[in-house]
């Protein structure tokens, strides 16, 4: 049986892919999909369980470093390596990567070594990053129990939000295309190593519901299914 991972930035589309061929009645008996960030999460919210739920509840007395969040994080990826690389599946894998996984250095390697999977890069630029940050930005404000914490946005400090008197609050966007563009850049290459000619660049595409069929028609061929 064969492993694809996703890989590629936060908003790239990986979650939504994933989705998509897990509600799919042709194809999901035949393929088990995971997906990291969904994981890490769960414990904090199994029915809604999205990274968020982990800043709500753990960055209450560290709001700049955020050390217990990201303690968690890296925890919880080391159990998701080790499920990947000791359960045997009789079907086929598709993982849906954190954009830092692969940063990872040690587990990633073992996992590349002993699991020998293919990776598909799903490219995103970095307005399109910002871009759907915000829009992200602006849908989570609609949860109410989310926009009234206290600590809401947190995930996005040091990219499109900053800490000011007490709140996390949108930068400029000049701002936060830099601070992307360097993060992205830090993991790109990366990227491209692993992916070599799996790579899906988001730009080619008229719309994201046919970039989401192009890049599940590849996972089929893939597969061989």
């Amino acid at each position: 049986m064969r492993t694809i991972v996703l890989m590629g930035f936060s908003t790239a589309g990986k979650s939504s892919i994933t989705r998509l061929i897990e509600q799919d009645k042709n194809y999901n008996i035949l393929i088990d999909c995971h997906d990291s960030d969904y994981y890490i999460a769960k414990e904090f919210n199994p029915i809604d369980p999205h990274i968020y739920h982990i800043f709500l509840q753990l960055t209450k007395n560290d709001k700049i470093n955020r050390k217990e969040v990201f303690d968690f994080i890296s925890a919880k990826e080391k159990e998701f390596f080790k499920k990947m690389i000791d359960e045997k599946s009789l079907r086929h894998r598709l993982n849906a990567a954190g954009p830092f996984l692969h940063c990872q250095n040690e587990l990633w390697a073992n996992f590349i070594d002993k699991v020998k999977p293919d990776c598909v890069l799903l490219r995103i630029t970095p307005f399109q990053i910002y871009f759907n940050l915000i829009e992200r930005h602006y849908r989570h404000s609609k949860i109410k129990e989310v926009y009234n914490h206290p600590d809401f946005g947190a995930w996005d400090l040091g990219v499109t939000k900053a800490f000011d008197r007490n709140r996390y609050v949108l930068v400029r966007e000049g701002d936060a295309l830099f601070k992307i563009t360097n993060l992205l850049n830090s993991v790109e290459r990366d990227y491209f190593d692993y992916c070599k000619d799996n790579i899906f660049d988001s730009n080619q595409f008229d719309n994201f519901e046919d970039y989401k069929l192009a890049v599940k028609s590849k996972i089929l061929q893939l597969f061989q299914i």
